[in-house]
């Protein structure tokens, strides 16, 4: 059914106008919350082919008896060359590969920072045992005996406490051991390498 009004013809909506607007509510997207998710390994290195910065996103593979396993997948973040091919890596090979720079004495690190941070989780570990565990310090003095024997000059303790937080530590314990890291990676064709051996 319509209105004539000389050259203007006015239709009969075909829904109410609370029900327009009701639809138009449902249609508003709320915005996405960029960088909510931590991604350790983000700042480790750049794109080998066009330079840009690396990101990464999870992806879940459903369980043939239910469940799902989660996989991280680093790659470029195409903010230099939105066309860039470089493929990804899985945050997995990227942790073996940065072990394996780190065994191979290829990764520069300060030695003070990691100390410090290696000290502070002995503390934490003390707290945890006299406050949970209700375990005192065995001779009364265990944890100052522990804390003088973290040096700062001693490289070998520091990488080995490196590798470990790596390999076992949360999200936050990673990204803040990957602060003493000095050396710069590029990730070119599933590989992290050396700045140096690319250039």
């Amino acid at each position: 059914m319509h209105t004539t009004f000389g050259d203007l013809t006015i239709h009969e909506p075909l829904v109410t106008k609370t029900l327009w607007d009701k639809v138009q509510k449902q249609l508003i997207a709320p915005p996405k919350k960029w960088h909510k998710k931590k991604f350790p390994f983000k700042t480790l290195c750049i794109c080998g082919s066009c330079g840009g910065s690396v990101t990464a996103e999870e992806k879940y593979k459903k369980l043939k008896y239910g469940g799902y396993n989660k996989y991280v997948y680093y790659h470029c973040g195409r903010s230099v060359d939105y066309d860039c091919d470089e493929p990804y890596i899985t945050e997995e090979d990227l942790i073996k590969q940065l072990l394996a720079h780190i065994n191979a004495g290829n990764v520069k690190i300060h030695k003070i920072k990691i100390a410090k941070k290696l000290r502070a989780d002995i503390e934490r570990f003390h707290k945890l045992r006299s406050e949970v565990l209700h375990q005192e310090y065995l001779s009364g003095n265990l944890g100052e005996i522990e804390n003088s024997a973290v040096k700062s000059d001693d490289e070998q303790m520091a990488i080995n406490y490196l590798k470990h937080v790596l390999k076992t530590g949360s999200s936050d314990d990673r990204r803040e051991a990957l602060g003493v890291i000095r050396t710069k990676f590029v990730l070119k064709n599933r590989e992290i390498k050396l700045d140096s051996e690319i250039k």
